[in-house]
């Protein structure tokens, strides 16, 4: 009867360590999920910043202006335009000047093109957790 009380308590014994060492796993994935939502909502907040204040040309960065070089499908920007650090209390900012398009509805008809040309802008924003800088997070967003 002691020999079946002991197997059965070292059965139970290893069930719950089992069980433990679940549940710290799981603590720590659903805290790193967590930690990638708050980067991730730091960087949408600087990001929607920045964008309000593109439109209304009250530039928080100067923007990089990115050249056309021979092809119009692509655009080279300065080193400047990809930042690589971000603090928990400053995400970091790029302001891309894109080359300018066309607005739709308008004519490329002979002396009307390119008529009132749009510029655009990409901003690059990518921010910290304030409490986990190893969680960070980067948004990009276009903008007329």
């Amino acid at each position: 009867m002691l020999l079946t009380a002991l197997v059965m308590l070292l059965v139970l014994t290893l069930a719950a360590i089992v069980a433990m060492a679940l549940q710290t796993t799981q603590i720590r994935v659903a805290a790193n999920a967590a930690s990638a939502q708050m980067a991730l909502a730091a960087a949408e907040g600087a990001l929607m910043t920045n964008q309000l204040s593109v439109l209304q040309l009250q530039y928080p960065v100067t923007p990089v202006l990115c050249a056309a070089p021979a092809s119009w499908s692509t655009t080279t920007c300065g080193a400047t335009a990809w930042p690589t650090t971000a603090t928990a209390a400053v995400p970091s900012v790029a302001i891309e000047q894109l080359p300018a398009v066309t607005r739709p509805g308008e004519s490329a008809a002979a002396g009307t093109y390119p008529g009132n040309r749009a510029p655009i802008y990409r901003i690059t924003v990518r921010a910290a957790n304030p409490s986990n800088q190893n969680s960070q997070a980067m948004v990009q967003s276009l903008i007329q």
